[in-house]
């Protein structure tokens, strides 16, 4: 199991992916099967040791084969995978979006 993101903060989006799992995936001709979780943030929040009680639900989705081992496929695969997954988050795609600090203007 790999969680490509490598971290969680308490803002919801899904964060840039780092590349390794991808890599491992189309290397090996293997599928990714995506899965997303929700309601951690509520349960172990950052900065914080003590979880707390709330429910958390998993989805798993279809499977995503990689196309080839290369390089572009490897991003392929990435990007799949991340289409997927944002499809039923319903948070916000933190790779593209444009983070601004608090009390900045658009």
């Amino acid at each position: 199991m790999v969680f490509p993101e490598g971290t969680f903060d308490r803002a919801p989006g899904l964060l840039p992916f780092h590349l390794g799992g991808f890599r491992v995936a189309a290397e090996l001709g293997v599928p990714v099967l995506p899965m997303t979780i929700r309601g951690t943030r509520s349960i172990l929040r950052a900065w914080q040791w003590l979880p707390q009680r709330g429910a958390v639900e998993i989805t798993i989705l279809e499977a995503v084969p990689p196309a080839g081992r290369d390089f572009g496929q490897v991003l392929a695969l990435r990007d799949a995978v991340r289409r997927a997954m944002l499809g039923v988050l319903e948070e916000p795609d933190l790779e593209t979006a444009v983070v601004l600090p608090p009390g900045a203007e658009a």
